[in-house]
C-alpha cells in the first residue's frame, strides 16, 4: 500500500494497483507499469518486489496485452499509459525532494 501523501501525483493510481497486484502475483496493465519502472520506483521509495520476481520484458508483455484488448488503438493505449508512469516519475521525485528540504 503505497503513502496517502503520494495520491494527489498524476499516475498515482496506476502504481498503485500495480504495486498492490504484483504484491499478490497478478499480472496486470498496471503491474506491467510498475515492473518497467521498478528501478527508479524503488530509489523513489515505492515497494517494488526484487528484479527476479518481476515479470520478464514487461514492455512487450504490456504492449502484447493491450494487443489482446484493444487491437484498434493498443499503440496509443501503450504510449498513453507510458507518459502516465512517467508524469508519476516525475512528480514522486519532486515530492521526495521537497520532503528532504522540509
Amino acid at each position: 500500500m503505497l503513502s496517502r501523501d503520494l495520491e494527489n501525483l498524476p499516475g498515482f493510481d496506476l502504481v498503485s494497483k500495480g504495486t498492490d497486484d504484483l504484491a499478490r502475483g497478478t499480472v496486470s496493465r498496471e503491474a506491467l507499469l510498475v515492473s518497467i519502472a521498478a528501478g527508479r520506483l524503488r530509489e523513489g521509495g515505492i515497494p517494488v518486489p526484487p528484479r527476479e520476481q518481476l515479470p520478464a520484458e514487461p514492455e512487450l508483455q504490456l504492449y502484447r496485452l493491450l494487443c489482446r484488448e484493444r487491437p484498434e488503438d493498443a499503440y496509443l493505449l501503450y504510449s498513453s499509459l507510458l507518459e502516465r508512469l512517467i508524469s508519476f516519475e516525475f512528480a514522486l521525485d519532486d515530492f521526495n525532494r521537497n520532503s528532504r528540504t522540509q
